[in-house]
């Protein structure tokens, strides 16, 4: 079973439990994935065409051909757009984070499959000194993962003398471990 990375139309229209052998998006005669120039030529595919157009994937299903008609949507704004200041005695003080939700994502130009809160400025504070950059991702702080800025201000609402960072910097995960 072949395993693509869905793109943001695909994942909108797509079932949970639809699994492909291998799919064609019909576009024009004879024109099929093995012709789209790969899986980013099938990205490229999908997201040249406009919000609310359908398109009709071509699919071998258990050696049996089918068509699934998917209507393209924009990316969702869930969770929705939520961007802090983050001040007082934590690891993250002196940044500014964000929700990252698929359109965000979509707009950063950042992976939209990605979950947690994304840092989008750092200033003067603790999260200088940790090395946090612009485009990092908190993904867990101490154990909790987080998924929201409400949830990060929650977790940093918690007074510790020790802080474990989850930080997902291009792909690549990094775990710190602070100490205030």
């Amino acid at each position: 079973q072949t395993q693509h990375r869905r793109s943001d139309a695909v994942s909108a229209g797509r079932r949970r439990d639809f699994s492909y052998s291998r799919f064609y998006l019909d576009t024009r005669p004879g024109e099929g994935f093995g012709s789209t120039g790969g899986v980013q030529g099938l990205r490229f595919r999908f997201v040249t065409r406009p919000i609310g157009q359908t398109v009709t994937l071509s699919a071998v299903r258990q050696g049996r051909d089918i068509d699934v008609e998917v209507e393209l949507i924009a990316p969702p704004e869930e969770p929705i757009r939520d961007v802090r200041n983050i001040s007082g005695y934590n690891p993250l003080a002196g940044s500014v984070v964000g929700n990252l939700s698929p359109a965000f994502a979509k707009e950063l130009n950042v992976d939209s499959n990605k979950t947690g809160v994304i840092v989008l400025e750092v200033g003067p504070g603790y999260a200088a000194r940790l090395g946090l950059r612009p485009g990092d991702i908190i993904t867990e702080i101490s154990g909790t993962k987080i998924n929201t800025t409400a949830e990060l201000l929650l977790i940093l609402e918690v007074e510790q003398g020790r802080w474990q960072v989850v930080i997902d910097r291009g792909g690549n995960t990094m775990n710190v471990v602070v100490t205030l």
